[in-house]
C-alpha cells in the first residue's frame, strides 16, 4: 500500500465520469422535453409555487398594477390539485391597497 496515486486517479475519474453522465443526460432530457419544460421542471426544485406566486403578487401590488394583482389567473398547487386564482386569494396572505372593483 506504498503506492496510493493509482487508486486515487480512479476514483478522480470516477466522479468525474459520473458528472459527465448526468450532465449528459440532463442535456437529453432538455432537447427532448423543450428548454421551456426543462427550465419549468428544474425551478420547481428550487423555487415553491406559492413562493413564486406570492412574490409576483407582491411585485404587482408595489408597482400598482391592478390588472395584474386583481384579473390575473395564476395555476396554483395548495395539495389538493391545481387551482387557478388571483392575488386576492386570502390563503397567500398578502396586504394590498389596491382596489379590484370594475378593474376585470
Amino acid at each position: 500500500m506504498k503506492n496510493k496515486r493509482g487508486f486515487e486517479l480512479a476514483i478522480s475519474t470516477l466522479v468525474v465520469i459520473v458528472l459527465a453522465l448526468l450532465i449528459l443526460a440532463a442535456l437529453v432530457v432538455a432537447f427532448t422535453m423543450g428548454f421551456e419544460n426543462f427550465l419549468g421542471v428544474i425551478r420547481g426544485y428550487f423555487v415553491s409555487d406559492i413562493s413564486a406566486v406570492k412574490q409576483a403578487c407582491e411585485n404587482a401590488c408595489i408597482s400598482g398594477l391592478s390588472y395584474d394583482f386583481c384579473c390575473v389567473e395564476r395555476e396554483m398547487d395548495f395539495g389538493q390539485g391545481k387551482e387557478k386564482i388571483t392575488c386576492e386569494e386570502k390563503r397567500l396572505n398578502i396586504s394590498c391597497d389596491l382596489n379590484c372593483e370594475g378593474v376585470c
